[in-house]
């Protein structure tokens, strides 16, 4: 499976592992992908920190957006927080 592929099922994953860490008070928004990397853990941290930008809003892929990206490079999950 290349990173593509993964990032494409990882992405919901990602999603919820960091709106529980959000919710837990434990990543406090916004973060960095370092930031919610080391608070969540991830075991494939290189898919992990791709796909804030591959699932951003206004993303060119045209994947769905699940996290915002501010202009200092900081992200916000989307809500409300999907399910």
């Amino acid at each position: 499976m290349n990173i593509i592929q993964a990032s494409y099922t990882m992405a919901p994953q990602v999603y919820y592992t960091v709106v529980k860490a959000i919710t837990s008070k434990k990543l406090s928004e916004p973060f960095t992908p370092i930031q919610a990397i080391k608070i969540c853990r991830p075991k494939n941290k290189d898919v992990f920190r791709k796909i804030f930008s591959g699932y951003r809003r206004g993303n060119p892929n045209g994947y769905p957006p699940l996290f915002i990206q501010l202009k200092n490079g900081t992200y916000k999950a989307i809500r409300p927080f999907k399910k």
